[in-house]
């Protein structure tokens, strides 16, 4: 099942998705042009994630788009705020195609 899927509470399936999701995952990409290479720290003025726009399988960083350049630090950053907040995982991995 998508994290979009376990995340929002007003899914009428959303108890059933916890009981029987056995593999979350996301898409990750740096959405913001202008943003820095990584965001590592927590800032009220400057949120993780921009709006996911169309593709609700696709979380969009506020930071640039790149590749051994910050994402993977800014996506475990990301992925902390989501076991705090949402929804308990006993892992979280990263995999580049």
């Amino acid at each position: 099942c998508s994290l979009d899927q376990l995340m929002s509470p007003d899914d009428p399936e959303h108890s059933i998705l916890l009981e029987e999701c056995q593999l979350a995952y996301v898409f990750v990409a740096g959405g913001n042009p202008d943003g820095p290479k990584e965001r590592v720290s927590y800032n009220d003025k400057d949120p993780m994630t921009l709006s996911p726009g169309l593709e609700k399988d696709m979380v969009r960083l506020n930071i640039q788009e790149n590749l051994k350049e910050g994402k993977s630090q800014t996506f475990f950053k990301y992925a902390t705020t989501v076991v705090d907040q949402h929804v308990y995982f006993d892992y979280i991995a990263k995999t580049d195609s």
